[in-house]
């Protein structure tokens, strides 16, 4: 008999995995992330509610009555909880406790179980006023961080710089419905992520990824392996080894987001599933293995604990950063598409689409991901191929 996933939002990369496999899938997505392509790839896919998490529980429910699956997988940062809530309803796995989830997705208790075991400690404050925030900046130092407690995709991170500065930054991110604010301390220094996969609670790191990112705090590119040391490697890997343990990872992907200050690593946030931005597919170039593979394989019993890989070559993705505007036309040479380190190559724009200016990772343009013998080479690569392409913009009017 076929093996049955539910899976839980997710890229065509996701689907097409399960059907190589031989998994059959029944898959949930948002309305607006209907696309024909995933119903072509799905055995079974229904509109579900992400962000209602008991609805999509109910959802699960009922589809497992009609017929049972034996895992369920989330691969959107909105459905981690609600993939949990079903594991333990239905004890079935693939899926964190939802105490760890719950965990990942709040970075103030994050932030408190850290402070508390006295493990990479970060002061911070919840903001609910310009009153709040003061009275933390008094006992701090600037710069200082400003983000949504629940937030993803750099959306609404703020460097705050001064104490004049403050108070706008404060009363603007108040004045969004919804998300409370938290206040911490800046780390300065290169940004990495880590990503690892558990096993029963013995933690496998698999890749240190290099993150490069604008003044606002999107990424821009990662490549993968990160340009390290090995002592600072290590000093890494210790960190977020203790911090799974800490967080009771114990099974399945995590991608924990880390800032080497002064030349010891802190961490910035975690999430119990894969890294987005491709990353998965640049340590799949990099390290010859594949994590995607291991979210369905590994609760399933289709495979056994492997040993920590060592890289065979370095992958990159860049991210096309047009100017704002209207766009007046995209061009790829043929060069692109036929250049031997080319790995993936999406765009998402055309013309007479709008170009916003960057605020956070919805607002790039589209991306290249390019392979080869090492890291610099497949930074030259990436560069290159990202630098050919042209998206040309025009001011829109006032």
């Amino acid at each position: 008999m076929r093996h049955r996933a539910l899976v839980l939002g997710g890229v065509p990369d996701v689907l097409e995995l399960a059907r190589d496999l031989g998994i059959e899938v029944i898959f949930f997505q948002r309305a607006e992330g209907m696309k024909p392509e995933l119903e072509e790839l799905a055995d079974e896919i229904q509109v579900a509610p992400f962000g209602d998490d008991e609805a999509m529980v109910a959802q699960a429910v009922e589809a497992y009555g009609r017929r049972p699956f034996d895992c369920v997988l989330s691969f959107s940062e909105l459905a981690m909880i609600p993939a949990a809530m079903i594991g333990e309803r239905l004890s079935v796995p693939g899926a964190s406790a939802v105490s760890t989830a719950r965990l990942l997705r709040d970075k103030r208790a994050m932030r408190d179980r850290l402070n508390s075991a006295g493990l990479s400690p970060v002061r911070n404050c919840l903001v609910h006023s310009v009153d709040d925030a003061r009275a933390f900046a008094e006992t701090a130092s600037y710069p200082l961080i400003l983000k949504p407690r629940d937030g993803t995709g750099s959306l609404g991170v703020r460097r705050v710089d001064s104490a004049g500065d403050l108070a706008s930054a404060v009363r603007e991110a108040l004045a969004v419905p919804g998300p409370e604010f938290l206040l911490e301390e800046f780390l300065a220094g290169p940004e990495f992520s880590v990503e690892a996969f558990s096993f029963a609670g013995a933690h496998r790191v698999i890749a240190v990824t290099e993150k490069q990112i604008t003044a606002n705090f999107v990424e821009s590119g990662h490549i993968v392996p990160a340009r390290i040391s090995d002592s600072e490697r290590a000093a890494i890997v210790s960190l977020v080894e203790s911090f799974l343990d800490l967080a009771r990872v114990s099974d399945g992907p995590s991608h924990t987001e880390v800032i080497l200050s002064d030349g010891v690593p802190r961490i910035v946030e975690s999430h119990d599933r894969l890294g987005g931005d491709k990353i998965f597919r640049l340590v799949e170039l990099a390290y010859g293995v594949s994590l995607l593979s291991w979210c369905y394989q590994w609760p399933l019993r289709m495979m056994t604990v492997p040993a920590a890989p060592a890289p065979v070559a370095g992958a990159c993705i860049r991210y096309l950063l047009p100017e704002p505007g209207q766009v007046r036309s995209v061009s790829v040479p043929d060069s692109v598409t036929t250049d031997k380190h080319l790995d993936h190559l999406e765009i998402e724009v055309s013309a007479g689409d709008q170009i916003r200016p960057l605020s956070s990772s919805l607002d790039r343009a589209g991306f290249v991901v390019a392979s080869g013998p090492d890291e610099q080479a497949a930074i030259e690569a990436a560069e290159r191929l990202a630098g050919t392409i042209t998206i040309e913009t025009v001011p829109v009017p006032a």
